[in-house]
């Protein structure tokens, strides 16, 4: 229930949710499931981050990577993002942020039969790339989900959908309103918000 984890200086403890709209400290990504929060600050890291040790070795890498935090922000190779917290590679210039870490390696798609694993490299030479599911270009250098039965590739957030770190369903007591609050995923004929009489695009 309570733990110490190097990016924090204090005491953490384990809550069972928390409510809608924190991010991660490690992973920049909404949460709303089991995470450990400090009493002293606003410091929030979910489970699965909390995990993650400081020298890893990943399946997506060759060298071992090591966690470091900077001043200065620096590009995840894997995406572009810049991030002050990053596993640096310690034989070349290669840097992934955390939520490339935390990728599940098999995962699976409600509109498609067949499981899709984690990949690394480009599953041709065609010189065309590009993701199934938004028909977006893809860079080949960087990771995707590939169906091999179907040699059908997909963008992660295709796949996870654009919050994976946050669960759906439960209820929330908050001080604008004098009842409970089911979060609950958006839809294209969703009423505008109550509280800000605009449609809510990212979170509720």
């Amino acid at each position: 229930m309570k733990k110490r984890h190097l990016l924090h200086q204090y005491q953490l403890t384990l809550l069972p949710k928390i409510p809608s709209g924190n991010k991660c400290y490690a992973c920049s990504q909404y949460c709303n499931g089991f995470v450990y929060t400090c009493a002293m600050c606003s410091f929030k890291i979910d489970v699965q981050c909390s995990l993650v040790p400081e020298i890893l070795t990943h399946e997506g890498h060759r060298h071992r990577l090591i966690l470091s935090y900077t001043s200065f922000t620096q590009s995840c190779s894997n995406c572009g993002d810049r991030r002050n917290l990053l596993f640096h590679c310690t034989t070349c210039e290669f840097a992934l942020d955390f939520k490339w870490v935390t990728l599940p390696q098999i995962t699976r798609h409600k509109q498609h039969e067949h499981p899709f694993t984690l990949s690394y490299t480009s599953e041709d030479d065609s010189g065309e790339y590009y993701y199934d599911i938004c028909e977006e270009e893809r860079n080949p250098n960087h990771w995707f989900y590939y169906c091999a039965d179907c040699t059908y590739p997909a963008h992660p957030k295709c796949i996870l959908g654009k919050y994976p770190n946050l669960k759906f369903g439960g209820a929330y007591t908050l001080d604008y309103h004098q009842h409970p609050l089911t979060f609950i995923e958006e839809t294209e004929d969703d009423p505008p918000c109550h509280k800000c009489s605009c449609p809510c695009k990212e979170l509720i």
